[in-house]
């Protein structure tokens, strides 16, 4: 008995080390924390998602030069934020459990993770069923995550939608490669969808 209640205080005096240690460290240190990893992480795939250009302005005008350029500055930056805190707060990350965290975060801000996994499957259903039908699904589904699924909310999204359409699709001419669901269609019924849908 002795011994359950004595491993019991060992496991809540943990738990309020742990509590504290996050409390005493600087509230946008897990920001600058993801910040780094993220920017980083995306430096190191960037030989595998932009090619080389052939042009006569020079290496300053390769597509991938402004975006290395600026994940740079947030690595850097961030990263100077990270070693500095880090540092000085050492003491107090040494009683944090980093999956215990992670999991608290997740738990926390799961409306943003969800609606990022979705935002994912959006990019990759582009090419799959069109800019139009994937746009609409996204924000009916959002909507449904916000419980604001109505008459009212659907209506509008579906003309927002056909406005966003209007604008990327007609005016800009946003370019997207052609969408599989498309070539199930007829020759000109085909060419027509891949350009305004």
């Amino acid at each position: 008995m002795n011994m359950t209640i004595e491993i019991n205080e060992v496991i809540l005096e943990q738990e309020e080390r742990a509590v504290l240690a996050t409390e005493n460290l600087p509230s946008h240190y897990y920001f600058y924390l993801l910040s780094f990893i993220g920017s980083v992480a995306l430096i190191l795939l960037q030989p595998s998602q932009a090619g080389e250009v052939q042009n006569a302005h020079g290496w300053f005008s390769q597509p991938y030069v402004a975006p290395l350029l600026g994940l740079s500055i947030i690595a850097l930056f961030s990263g100077i934020y990270l070693l500095v805190n880090t540092i000085k707060h050492f003491d107090h990350l040494k009683c944090i459990n980093p999956i215990e965290l992670a999991f608290s975060a997740i738990s926390k801000y799961r409306t943003a993770v969800i609606i990022s996994g979705f935002f994912s499957l959006y990019i990759f259903s582009l090419s799959i069923i069109g800019f139009a039908l994937s746009s609409l699904i996204l924000v009916l589904t959002m909507l449904w995550i916000s419980n604001l699924f109505t008459r009212f909310w659907i209506v509008t999204s579906f003309f927002a939608i056909v406005l966003i359409v209007l604008v990327f699709r007609v005016v800009i001419a946003l370019w997207l490669p052609d969408v599989w669901l498309f070539s199930l269609l007829p020759d000109s019924m085909a060419d027509f969808a891949n350009r305004y849908l």
